[in-house]
């Protein structure tokens, strides 16, 4: 009876939309320079083309005020995201049409990319003619064929043109792609979702491996074997983050500064006042840190400001694991290992690219429904950051029973 008890009291709070605030992080030396408000009326007026967001008051006159009001079910609304500058009035506008795939450009599918036409398929060896389609997809040489004098991307996917340097004079043949740990000399040759990454051992010689991405720990250096891995250095860190120190690239953690009360930090966001800067402490080793600052923003949380995210924050974490399991999937959609590239789409809306940006994005996160939804395709919970509230209130609830 005590548990049902309980249950239904971790609902009744997260229904009510509670907010609890503490007095005491309210207070401040200085008084804190308030953003725009952000007014939600919810009208009900479902005028098609009218006013959705407008701008009163003003900046000098600390009273700048952005309202917002419901679109028709088939709108949404074009809003102006800088609230400090802005003062033209949002419309509303009609959802725009999903729009088919753009045709390719002549000579630009590499071997297995589906078309109609093989005026599409790249050219793969230079004064040779093209072949014609195999079964819908642009011709390519298969395992064990000899590659030499072909361009670099002539083989199938998950083929690569391997040179064998134990005869010669050398020779060149496809060959399947490295596996995890294996070695390599570039991205390429590695298997989709796998990056080529240079190591030092503990005798200081390099090793170069196919790895994950998001996979090397703090303070490890980032280097990538040869070219076409296509992604930021970050991009090889479990923690997305990284410092560059002494000519190198490290894997870092990025965490607030002390001057940041944690009572202000939500969702790895910090509150702040227009025109402070926020404060960070970057990590990457036994006593080596870095400090850097960023502009307080004004967004969708209206008069507290809010500081870009710190990566590393604990808080941050649902998003941050959003972002880089989308982005390891994205990677891993290529058809060509040629092609690693972060532009393949994911059935899954939520973690299209514009998505992925938002979860990030200090100007959106943590706004009112009437703001959040405008962004109807991404993951609701993450752009409003409520996921953490209702989760908090369970362990809350949960250690008050044992």
């Amino acid at each position: 009876m005590k548990a049902i008890i309980v249950l239904l009291a971790i609902f009744a709070v997260v229904n009510a939309d509670i907010v609890f605030l503490n007095a005491s992080s309210e207070a401040t030396e200085k008084e804190m320079v308030k953003c725009p408000a952000v007014v939600c009326k919810s009208s009900a007026n479902s005028e098609k083309g009218k006013a959705c967001e407008k701008f009163t008051g003003s900046m000098a006159d600390k009273n700048k005020k952005v309202e917002f009001n419901d679109c028709a079910a088939d709108e949404i609304c074009k809003i102006e995201i800088d609230f400090v500058q802005g003062s033209s009035d949002g419309l509303c506008e009609a959802k725009p049409e999903p729009q088919p795939a753009p045709e390719p450009t002549e000579n630009t599918l590499y071997p297995g990319e589906a078309t109609t036409d093989n005026k599409f398929c790249a050219v793969i060896k230079t004064g040779e003619a093209k072949k014609a389609l195999d079964n819908g997809k642009c011709p390519g040489l298969a395992a064990d064929a000899d590659c030499d004098g072909y361009q670099i991307y002539a083989c199938l996917p998950n083929l690569y043109c391997q040179a064998n340097t134990t005869v010669t004079p050398n020779t060149k043949s496809c060959k399947p792609l490295q596996k995890e740990s294996n070695p390599c000399g570039n991205s390429y040759e590695c298997e989709n979702g796998l990056v080529c990454l240079t190591t030092t051992k503990a005798d200081n010689t390099e090793e170069s491996k196919c790895s994950k991405l998001f996979s090397l720990i703090d303070n490890t250096e980032v280097k990538f074997a040869g070219l076409g891995h296509n992604v930021g250095d970050s991009f090889a860190c479990k923690s997305n983050f990284i410092v560059k120190s002494d000519n190198k690239t490290f894997c870092a953690k990025q965490t607030y500064d002390t001057n940041h009360k944690a009572d202000d930090i939500k969702n790895g966001f910090a509150k702040c006042g227009y025109g402070e800067k926020c404060k960070y402490v970057n990590t990457f080793g036994k006593d080596k840190t870095t400090k850097d600052d960023k502009d307080c923003v004004c967004g969708f949380r209206g008069e507290n400001g809010i500081c870009p995210p710190a990566m590393s924050d604990s808080g941050f974490a649902n998003a941050l694991k959003t972002i880089t399991e989308a982005n390891i999937e994205k990677y891993t959609l290529s058809v060509h290992p040629n092609k690693k590239y972060l532009t393949a789409q994911s059935t899954d809306k939520k973690k299209s690219s514009l998505c992925l940006g938002l979860y990030a994005s200090e100007k959106v996160h943590g706004g009112p429904s009437c703001l959040v939804k405008n962004y109807e395709d991404c993951d609701q919970a993450l752009l409003s950051g409520k996921f953490i509230t209702f989760s908090m209130m369970i362990l809350g609830f949960l250690a008050m029973m044992f």
